[in-house]
């Protein structure tokens, strides 16, 4: 996949929908009910509701969701690669800010990485300007399909392996 081409909303719900099925099979694996969740992860039960019926949620809200049933691992390694991995335990007590500011750090990192302006990934992920320069700064929470679509199009492929 070129940087100059578009990041296919379907390819970003492909791999949400993957993300989504993983989820549910380790969550009864755990035999955690949705109000156990809810109560181990302060998201709402209708929010964690809404994800595992294939509907939108935030990056932070999936994050908290994939973190008591140790979901969240192989997410962070897809994304971020193996550096990440090595510092799961400091990341899984992060405090939301600090969260958000680190992921955003690592999307600048990615991006500077490949050489690429922030017009060039906000144009492929078609995500705004704006939008991508407050999340590099730790500034906002994006949705989890702008976040895939955004991160697809920082390594150039499909996210697949979690």
């Amino acid at each position: 996949m070129k940087h100059s081409m578009f990041i296919s909303t379907t390819q970003a719900i492909h791999v949400i929908k993957d993300l989504e099925n993983k989820y549910r099979l380790q969550r009864r694996a755990h035999k955690y009910s949705l109000q156990k969740i809810e109560d181990l992860t302060s998201v709402s039960h209708w929010k964690v509701s809404y994800f595992e019926t294939g509907h939108g949620i935030t990056l932070l809200n999936y994050i908290r969701i994939l973190r008591p049933i140790d979901a969240v691992k192989p997410f962070i390694k897809a994304i971020f690669g193996a550096s990440w991995e090595q510092d799961y335990n400091y990341i899984c007590k992060m405090s939301d800010d600090e969260l958000i500011r680190s992921i955003g750090q690592q999307v600048k990192m990615l991006r500077i990485k490949q050489q690429k302006t922030q017009e060039e990934i906000s144009r492929c992920a078609i995500l705004s300007m704006p939008t991508l320069s407050k999340l590099e700064r730790g500034h906002i929470n994006i949705s989890l399909l702008s976040f895939i679509k955004l991160i697809q199009a920082l390594k150039g492929k499909e996210l697949t392996g979690f």
